[in-house]
C-alpha cells in the first residue's frame, strides 16, 4: 500500500510519500541491491534512464532486524517477505545506512528502538527543523 499525503503549509506544498517512486527509490537500492544482491549498476542505469527526482528529505526509521521481526511476530504471522533469512534483512539495513551516509544532507535517522512517543518526538523534530 502506498500512502500519499498532501498538506498546504504556509503556501508551500509538501508531499509525504511512504515510498518515493517506490521501485526506483532508495528502497529499491536497499531491497533489490542489498537484500537480493542485484548488481547496483543495473539499478543505476534504470534510475538514470528514467531521470526521476530524488526526495529532499528521507526519514529512515532505523531498527535492528531482529527487533523488527520480533515486533512483526507480535502483530501477526510473518509474511513471505518477513520470513526471509535474517541476513537478507541485515543487508537491507546496511544498505540503507550506507545510503544515509552517502546522502547525509537528505537522510535523517530515527532510532526506532525507542518507545513510540520518543519515535514520534524524533520525527516531529526532524520535520520542524526541515521546515524552518
Amino acid at each position: 500500500m502506498h500512502i500519499l499525503v498532501c498538506l498546504e503549509i504556509l503556501q508551500h506544498q509538501l508531499v509525504f510519500l511512504k515510498h518515493f517512486y517506490f521501485f526506483l527509490s532508495f528502497s529499491f537500492y536497499a531491497y533489490q541491491g542489498g537484500g537480493r544482491q542485484i548488481d547496483t549498476s543495473k539499478i543505476d542505469k534504470l534510475v538514470s534512464l528514467l531521470d526521476l527526482p530524488i526526495p529532499d528529505l528521507t526519514i529512515l526509521f532505523d531498527l535492528a532486524p531482529s527487533i523488527a521481526l520480533q515486533r512483526a511476530q507480535k502483530r501477526s504471522a510473518l509474511d513471505r517477505f518477513e520470513s526471509e533469512p535474517i541476513d537478507f534483512h541485515e543487508r537491507i539495513r546496511s544498505t540503507y545506512l550506507s545510503l544515509s551516509e552517502q546522502y547525509s544532507e537528505r537522510f535523517k535517522l530515527v532510532d526506532s528502538s525507542k518507545e513510540i512517543i520518543e519515535v514520534q518526538d524524533q520525527v516531529k523534530k526532524i520535520l520542524l527543523d526541515y521546515l524552518n
